[in-house]
């Protein structure tokens, strides 16, 4: 037997749970004898309840209860969904991102290049170019893969090696012979003040002691002061050496000269070691260095 805690309603129906007045739970009673008159159940009556007061009729919804008692459920499915929804809305989220911000840049890529390809044409120029390069790269691959050729060995080129250049023979004795005739001439020009025949004996230009690259000119005017200054001139030339060059173009007198110069108001004196230059010109050698090596002693009055 099953009791109402709270309207003392007895049921004899063990199976019952809540109580059909007021929906309390039903709580198992002590068995003991009843006092209350016995009602004798025919086959055909139902089972009879007696109650020891007169029941309250009491309202309530079930529906109610039964939301209430689902809802807790009902929000821990929600949370459920919501929880296994959420990954897959953060994932959505950072692919959005990623997309927003790759089509930025390439809008800023785009937009600077088209800035400097104004602000520098040759950059517009050389990307056309490397583009047209590619396609024509690919097309040739292209061709190359579709049609092979037939590969052919190049033939090795022929090294030749490179035959020195000849040095021509020399004879230096007879180039010595021909320099020191003109070393002569020179001396015997200068002092038989030959001007024309003296300067004659000069390159167009030369070094002339501490001038470089001087004119015939500018030596004329030089010895002319000298030839004008003095009525004798006199010198005399020793120890010299003479030695041509590899290819016999040029040759390189060196030689102790010693002068005595002497004219109405003065006269000087002295010696030294001189350096005189001859290069070939048709034929002649003529003289395109002179300069001192060495004073030995200078003598004026």
């Amino acid at each position: 037997m099953k009791i109402c805690p709270t309207c003392q309603t007895k049921y004899t129906d063990d199976t019952l749970q809540y109580c059909l007045q007021d929906g309390a739970q039903l709580e198992f009673g002590a068995s003991e004898t009843s006092s209350m008159e016995t009602v004798a159940l025919s086959d055909e009556e139902a089972q009879t309840v007696i109650a020891s007061r007169k029941p309250e009729k009491i309202n309530f919804d079930l529906d109610d209860r039964d939301e209430e008692l689902n809802q807790p459920k009902q929000s821990f499915q929600n949370e459920s969904s919501t929880d296994n929804r959420r990954p897959t809305t953060t994932l959505t989220t950072v692919f959005a991102t990623a997309a927003i911000m790759l089509l930025l840049f390439a809008v800023i890529g785009t937009a600077a290049w088209f800035y400097y390809s104004r602000q520098n044409p040759e950059i517009a120029k050389t990307t056309n170019t490397n583009s047209n390069i590619e396609t024509r790269n690919r097309g040739g691959a292209n061709a190359s893969s579709q049609s092979p050729s037939p590969t052919s060995t190049a033939a090795p080129e022929e090294t030749s090696t490179p035959t020195p250049e000849e040095t021509p023979e020399i004879d230096r004795e007879e180039l010595t012979k021909a320099v020191s005739s003109q070393l002569s001439s020179w001396k015997s020009l200068a002092e038989a003040r030959d001007l024309s025949g003296y300067i004659g004996k000069y390159a167009t230009t030369l070094d002339y002691y501490n001038k470089r690259g001087a004119s015939k000119s500018f030596v004329l005017k030089d010895k002319q002061k000298a030839f004008s200054a003095y009525t004798s001139i006199k010198s005399k030339l020793s120890d010299i050496g003479i030695t041509p060059s590899k290819d016999g173009k040029t040759a390189t007198a060196v030689f102790d000269k010693e002068w005595d110069f002497s004219g109405p108001e003065k006269r000087t004196s002295g010696k030294v070691r001189s350096q005189l230059i001859f290069k070939m010109f048709d034929d002649e050698w003529l003289i395109v260095s002179e300069r001192d090596l060495k004073v030995y002693y200078v003598n004026k009055s």
